[in-house]
């Protein structure tokens, strides 16, 4: 799965497969998704460690080449701030 850095990384010695921003995009949309659903119950805790894991390739993808993905990054990021709790970023 791209949101847990496919794209970024090979897995088990084989190449990443293509990272298109397309792809890139939805997996952004669809952590979203999970954040806010998280959030919505005020407990983010099931997601700390995700996000403490990938937290550099988060705040990389604001950079994307793709100005889609970089302002859904921010989106995602800025999210993540403004959230007011421990375990955000």
């Amino acid at each position: 799965m791209y949101i847990a850095g496919v794209c970024a990384h090979a897995h088990h010695g084989a190449p990443s497969p293509p990272c298109t921003p397309q792809v890139r995009l939805a997996s952004l949309q669809a952590l979203g998704h999970v954040y806010k659903a998280f959030d919505e119950i005020k407990d983010l805790t099931p997601v700390r460690h995700f996000t403490e894991r990938f937290e550099s390739r988060l705040l990389s993808m604001i950079k994307d080449v793709d100005d889609s993905v970089a302002v859904e990054a921010i989106r995602l990021v800025t999210r993540l701030q403004a959230c007011h709790h421990p375990e955000c970023i």
